[in-house]
């Protein structure tokens, strides 16, 4: 679970206990209440934040891989998959910067 679909979303402590669960009935438990923990909206039947996040993930892979790295393992996949949507880009010939309002501070990737 940890070393692909959640990487970039999973705390340490739940990277931490997610190996130690014995029985594929824990495990599933455990992702249920993972994904639970982050849905925006508990009472509606979906989970927004989930349904985003894999879209987010094939979108890395869609456009950010390179060679025989699939793009979710990249800088800028992992950034995608983790921001979403940069709110500005500035492109030049050689580089490319995003940049992402978050409470009111600027974040940046620089490719």
């Amino acid at each position: 679970m940890a070393d692909e679909d959640v990487v970039y979303i999973i705390t340490a402590q739940e990277s931490r206990a997610f190996p130690m669960l014995k029985t594929d009935g824990e495990r599933e438990r455990f992702i249920e209440h993972f994904w639970r923990a982050r849905n925006p909206n508990s009472a509606a039947g979906d989970n927004a934040y989930r349904a985003e996040h894999y879209r987010r993930i094939a979108h890395a892979n869609q456009n950010f891989g390179t060679g025989n790295i699939p793009g979710w393992r990249t800088a800028r996949g992992g950034f995608y998959i983790t921001l979403g949507k940069p709110d500005e880009i500035q492109k030049t010939s050689s580089t490319e910067v995003w940049f992402y309002r978050h409470g009111g501070t600027w974040k940046q990737y620089r490719d």
